[in-house]
């Protein structure tokens, strides 16, 4: 049998103990098997009670940040769960009898709540509303020291120290490490109404879309007590998490959610039953992004009611009749469209006049009316986007009208129209026959508008300005071409009627003589 020697240290000298190598190795081999097993154990003591009043129906970390957790218990009927409360005081006296219409609010439970033998502490005010058949209480609870076990053991526990219910948890990770935490950098649009659909741009939220809630925050009001003033109403959980995207050297990942009628059935948010005030400018919720219990900072969103556009409209177009207003003021005439329809080297009116001020002006109203409900409804401190395919729609509309009067400036032979300008002149010719050129830029021009604005009023208004077609700028800038090359060769190929005068002049005298000698 091998002997194994320890040394032992005293003050005075070394000495040596004889040991068996054999008994020392079945100690270490002890050690280590109860060591690994710890787990185990804990976890084959953690097992769940039987027959008891009230039982543990989950256990979650709700807040990294704030090291809170919500326990949600179920008692076997609304009797049983009375007697493990104590609701708030009212005037008159305590009172344990919930109220049959809006239920009563829990001043404390009678329970108490442990992790690993740690006594955890209740958040004030963070109980359900206990109704006359609520046989369920939910409630957050915060550890009264750190911990750093994954692996735990959650138990209740009555007023007398019974052990009620024990639950097996394990703690999720924490995501603590530097540029983990979830960053949302943009919600779009601000608002809408029930069934449309919310974009948030989020650095890093994770890879499991089932990890990713959004938190419905209670008002202000109504958190009275609450020491955190972020107590969830309700949640939404979105239905979309894209790849990783890169925008000017910014990573993030788009999450969509839409404002489904779960607003309107279980969080109060019924837009039928908003004041007028709220049915024009909506009501402003606080939300919260939450992945996998980290919490996002707190962001405002707008729920409006379906008639809440009607407002929007009619603001649009009574800005853009101050606009014109102003032009009436300036001009000092009420009809001043005239003068700006009017050619004056031709007296006629000007079809590329009449189909830039259309396009300004019903852009120009488009814009108001985006500016309207981003700004002035939504709130947004940031000017809208302004579409760049409708610039580029100015830019052909404007380039037609200068290239137009460039090649009227350059006829040598100016067809003066002696008649008063009729608005027929955006289509017939001066001899009075339909011109095909005019025609055609005047039809495109005219329904390419009438559909813009039946988009516009028909599309979410809150996404910015709807966009046109690149093959629809291609038609348009067609148009705009044939229109000025029928011009350019109309010039070309018009007489000079100066010149027809005094040639008649001339040949006058030969005629006289001709019929003198006859």
């Amino acid at each position: 049998m091998n002997i194994l020697y320890i040394e032992c240290f005293s003050k005075l000298n070394v000495f040596r103990l004889p040991f068996q190598f054999s008994t020392f190795l079945k100690i270490i081999l002890f050690l280590s098997s109860f060591t690994l097993h710890l787990p185990l154990l804990a976890k084959e003591n953690c097992q769940r009670v039987n027959n008891t009043p009230i039982e543990i129906r989950d256990f979650f970390i709700k807040d990294f940040t704030m090291r809170t957790f919500i326990i949600q218990t179920e008692a076997k009927d609304p009797e049983t769960l009375k007697s493990f409360v104590e609701f708030e005081v009212e005037e008159g006296g305590r009172s344990s009898e919930p109220k049959e219409d809006k239920g009563q609010r829990v001043d404390y439970p009678k329970l108490t709540v442990y992790i690993n033998d740690i006594p955890f502490e209740d958040i004030t005010r963070s109980y359900n509303t206990i109704r006359s058949e609520t046989t369920e209480l939910k409630w957050e609870v915060k550890p009264s020291r750190d911990f750093d076990s994954k692996d735990v053991c959650v138990l209740i526990k009555s007023e007398s120290g019974k052990i009620l219910d024990r639950f097996p948890y394990k703690i999720p990770a924490s995501m603590n490490e530097p540029g983990q935490q979830p960053l949302v950098l943009d919600i779009h649009p601000k608002g809408g109404t029930i069934g449309d659909t919310i974009t948030m741009k989020v650095q890093n939220p994770g890879k499991d879309l089932d990890k990713i809630v959004v938190y419905i925050l209670k008002p202000k009001q109504e958190q009275e007590g609450y020491v955190y003033l972020d107590k969830e109403k309700c949640a939404l959980f979105p239905f979309y998490l894209s790849e990783e995207k890169i925008t000017n050297k910014t990573s993030y990942h788009e999450i969509k959610f839409t404002l489904s009628n779960y607003l309107a059935n279980r969080c109060g948010f019924d837009t039928e039953k908003y004041n007028l005030f709220e049915k024009m400018f909506g009501k402003d919720i606080s939300i919260k992004l939450s992945i996998n219990a980290r919490p996002s900072k707190i962001e405002k969103l707008t729920i409006l009611n379906e008639s809440w556009k009607g407002f929007a409209v009619t603001m649009g177009a009574l800005i853009t009749l101050l606009f014109l207003g102003i032009l009436a003021y300036f001009s000092k005439k009420i009809n001043f469209f005239p003068d700006i329809l009017l050619d004056p080297e031709t007296n006629s009116f000007s079809l590329a006049n009449f189909q830039s001020f259309l396009w300004t002006l019903v852009l120009m109203g488009s814009y108001f009316y985006i500016a309207v409900c981003q700004g002035l409804i939504l709130g947004n401190p940031e000017l809208p986007e302004f579409n760049f395919s409708l610039i580029g729609l100015l830019g052909v509309s404007y380039g037609g009208m200068i290239a137009a009067n460039y090649v009227d400036k350059r006829k040598k032979h100016m067809v003066i129209k002696k008649d008063k300008p009729e608005l027929r002149d955006l289509i017939f010719d001066p001899s009075g026959g339909i011109d095909m050129a005019r025609m055609q830029l005047f039809g495109f021009n005219l329904i390419c508008l009438l559909l813009y604005i039946y988009y516009l009023l028909k599309a979410n208004p809150l996404n910015g300005l709807p966009s046109i077609p690149e093959t629809l700028h291609t038609l348009l800038g067609t148009s705009q071409a044939g229109y000025i090359g029928s011009q350019a060769v109309t010039q070309m190929i018009t007489p000079n009627p100066d010149a027809e005068k005094e040639k008649t002049e001339e040949e006058k005298p030969v005629e006289e003589v001709k019929k003198k000698k006859k």
